[in-house]
């Protein structure tokens, strides 16, 4: 094994230890008290640090931003130069500070006693200023950190990402989170499209549908599955009615299999070899659903209809795929 490797697998030794110590603090009524706080805060969660705890800090807020919870990073250095306003008396402040004694937490903490705001603190130093001011903190609980010096932040910074982790999940839990909810918090990501767009944002409606009658010759129905270039012609009750009762639906599919059989498509009316016993969708169905019942049935289209049996769009399937969900 090489060096490189020793030292990598002895500090993945050390930063796993040092998580097992968190246990103590998650066990502490301190934890439980500093959840309820973040539960019942009436304005925003407020994360801030600086350095690396910073940067543990902005994972943090955005955490508990995409997962229900109203919460961004301020910078501590910029809160001290007009930031500061951002934070009102309804909110309640994370603080991560290792040693906590970081300057720019003493410096703010006449604004934040001013304005009545609660502190979380999250520290290794249980005698700090910021544990003192704080209306309750969490200790990291780090004995040795990985670096060989034991100066650079490994093991504690990874506490401090386990510990934030551990907050947001309590609270996603006490939420009763859905993934409906997470969506509403990730529109361009694959989930967030996968819960949110449904069959009325992807469907084709009205003029751009194929209608044909039933008595109409196959050959005759052709032309309108052309035109509307979907694949397929929804044989219907009538033409005049806006959302026309579904009788049945013809595909190209059932096109070659039609000719391949030697079926005259001239003298044969398109109710002779429609499918009666199609599947169907509601406007509300989610359109990564409908797109898994069309690959497992390995079909094309789908008409989407009201209670009825009355035509309210038709979903294909190039659509679903083009949505990127």
């Amino acid at each position: 094994m090489s060096d490189y490797r020793q030292s990598a697998i002895r500090t993945l030794n050390i930063e796993v230890e040092q998580i097992k110590n968190l246990e103590k603090t998650i066990n502490s009524p301190e934890f439980v008290k500093a959840c309820d706080l973040i539960n019942e805060c009436k304005g925003k969660l407020i994360c801030m640090g600086i350095g690396k705890s910073g940067h543990i800090a902005k994972k943090i807020a955005a955490s508990f931003a995409s997962t229900g919870t109203s919460s961004f990073f301020v910078h501590p250095c910029e809160a001290g130069h007009g930031d500061a306003g951002m934070i009102t008396d309804n909110d309640l402040v994370i603080y991560v500070s290792n040693s906590g004694e970081a300057h720019e937490f003493n410096s703010l903490l006449p604004y934040l006693e001013k304005h009545g705001v609660k502190v979380i603190g999250i520290t290794n130093n249980p005698v700090s200023t910021l544990a003192k001011y704080s209306e309750v903190y969490l200790l990291l609980n780090v004995t040795k950190e990985a670096c060989p010096l034991n100066l650079a932040p490994t093991a504690s910074s990874t506490n401090t990402l386990v510990l934030g982790d551990c907050l947001v999940v309590a609270l996603i839990d006490k939420k009763n989170l859905s993934k409906g909810q997470f969506a509403t918090s990730h529109p361009f990501g694959v989930l967030g499209r996968r819960l949110l767009i449904t069959n009325h944002d992807l469907m084709k409606t009205d003029k751009e549908i194929p209608y044909v009658l039933p008595d109409m010759m196959i050959s005759d129905c052709l032309v309108t599955m052309s035109k509307k270039n979907l694949g397929c012609v929804l044989i219907v009750d009538n033409l005049e009615d806006k959302r026309p009762k579904c009788l049945g639906i013809f595909t190209d599919g059932d096109l070659r299999r039609f000719i391949t059989q030697h079926q005259d498509i001239y003298n044969t009316p398109i109710k002779d070899a429609m499918t009666k016993n199609f599947t169907s969708g509601k406007v509300d169905d989610l359109a990564y659903g409908t797109l898994q019942v069309m690959e497992q049935k390995r079909i094309s289209v789908l008409p989407v209809l009201d209670q009825e049996g009355k035509v309210i769009g038709i979903v294909n399937y190039l659509a679903l795929i083009n949505s990127g969900i």
